[in-house]
């Protein structure tokens, strides 16, 4: 019969263990100098009361706001955002 000590120790066999990972055939070669992209941005339809509002005329830079605000109101909470 197993004591008490032996219960509590797990079982660890080489299923529990992560395997190293293979050595590519060819090092890949990254271009140091190259910019990467910026994800694209994917608007999705918004609920009622809400509309998007975009920061510097930029579609990449998206606000949500509400649609009951005033051109005006808009345009001073914009230019507050942009700062």
């Amino acid at each position: 019969m197993a004591s008490i000590e032996e219960m509590a120790q797990p079982v660890l066999d080489d299923k529990h263990f992560v395997q190293e990972e293979e050595e590519l055939a060819e090092p890949i070669d990254l271009n140091k100098n190259e910019e990467p992209l910026p994800p694209s941005i994917e608007l999705k339809p918004l609920p009622f009361g809400l509309k998007y509002v975009f920061l510097h005329n930029n579609r990449e830079t998206p606000v949500t706001i509400s649609d009951k605000l005033s051109e005006d109101e808009t345009q001073r909470l914009v230019t507050i955002l942009e700062r």
